[in-house]
């Protein structure tokens, strides 16, 4: 039995490259030129930590510990009675940045509990700062906004076109295209 091109049945069945199932079969060894790479279940890549199941549990995890060990300096300059000013400074410089780093990229796909451990630490930092700071949600959705009016007033940007093709004729507001699953809808772009 063959298709319509010529080809045998079988080869027209092959199974396709990616499984969103739960259970895939081993994937084929990937080859570049005559070496094979071996394939890892986390892969930290600009600071972020990518796995192989496609969500942000092992990055927070990462950013937890860093976050922690960050806190430990933030705790000690305030047992020397530095005023707040200078420690909610020390804060946005040197925990807010590490915890807000390419939160566009994983905050609207991370899971709730990632998130609550994430919003755990920024509590504690606004009791050792003694002022009441962002919560990590509020500073997504600002840089996820500002992030996306850049790539809509840049004609040269790749997604320009994508967003600009989404935009409601009539009030000029993105649609949202309709979806099945939660991972588009978390996803930056849907």
């Amino acid at each position: 039995m063959s298709c319509s091109d010529g080809a045998p049945a079988d080869e027209a069945l092959a199974d396709p490259l990616i499984r969103m199932t739960t259970s895939s079969p081993r994937p084929r060894p990937v080859q570049i030129g005559t070496e094979e790479v071996e394939g890892v279940q986390t892969y930290k890549y600009l600071e972020l930590w990518l796995d192989n199941r496609l969500d942000w549990t092992s990055n927070t995890r990462q950013l937890y510990k860093k976050t922690q060990s960050r806190m430990y300096f933030l705790r000690r300059l305030r047992s020397f009675n530095i005023c707040r000013k200078l420690l909610w400074m020390f804060y946005q410089s040197v925990v807010a940045s590490v915890l807000s780093y390419a939160v566009v990229c994983w905050g609207g796909s991370a899971t709730k509990a990632d998130l609550s451990r994430l919003e755990k630490l920024i509590r504690r930092a606004s009791s050792v700062v003694g002022m009441k700071l962002k919560p990590l949600a509020t500073v997504a959705e600002r840089r996820t906004i500002d992030k996306l009016r850049s790539i809509m007033d840049n004609v040269h940007h790749p997604l320009h076109t994508v967003i600009h093709s989404q935009r409601s004729l009539i009030s000029q507001r993105l649609r949202l295209p309709k979806f099945r699953t939660n991972r588009l809808g978390n996803a930056f772009i849907p």
